[in-house]
C-alpha cells in the first residue's frame, strides 16, 4: 500500500510506536528479581498472542507463512532478539534515562553508517534530519 504524501497517519504510528516504546522502561522499573531472558520472553510472548488473536479474528492467519527469504526472517528475529536483551539490560544496569537515550540515537548511528554498509545514496534530503537529530544531542 503506497503512502500518501499529505496523510499524517505514517508519522503518527511512528510517533505512537516510540512514546510506546519508550515507556517500557517504566515497566520495567517496577519490575523487580526478573532475569532480562524472562522479561523478554514474556513480552515477546505476549506481543506474539496479541498479534494472533488480531489475525484470528480478522481472518489474516495466512500473513504468518513466510514464504521467501526465510533467512533474512531469521536473521531479523535473531538481531531483534539480541537488541531487547542489550536493551532491557542496559535499563537494568545503568538506568532508564541511559537506555532510553542509546534507544533512540540508534537512528542517528543507522544514517551515519547506511552509506557504508548497505551502500545507500546520501542526498541533501537525508542530511537536513541528520544535523537537525545530531544538534539536538548537543
Amino acid at each position: 500500500m503506497p503512502v500518501q504524501e499529505n496523510s499524517l497517519k505514517p508519522y503518527s504510528e511512528v510517533v505512537t510506536g516510540s512514546i510506546i516504546y519508550g515507556t517500557i522502561g517504566v515497566f520495567l522499573d517496577r519490575i523487580q528479581n526478573m532475569s532480562v531472558g524472562s522479561i523478554l520472553f514474556s513480552r515477546l510472548f505476549f506481543g506474539f498472542c496479541m498479534i494472533f488473536i488480531y489475525l484470528l479474528l480478522n481472518r489474516g492467519l495466512g500473513q504468518l507463512k513466510p514464504k521467501k527469504n526465510r533467512k533474512y526472517l531469521l536473521l531479523l528475529g535473531l538481531l531483534n532478539t539480541i537488541t531487547g536483551l542489550c536493551y532491557f539490560s542496559s535499563i537494568l544496569y545503568s538506568g532508564i534515562s541511559i537506555a532510553v537515550l542509546l534507544l533512540y540515537t540508534a537512528p542517528v548511528y543507522v544514517n551515519l553508517l547506511a552509506p557504508s554498509i548497505l551502500g545507500e545514496h546520501i542526498s541533501s534530503k537525508s542530511i537536513f534530519p541528520l544535523l537537525l537529530a545530531v544538534g539536538g544531542f548537543y
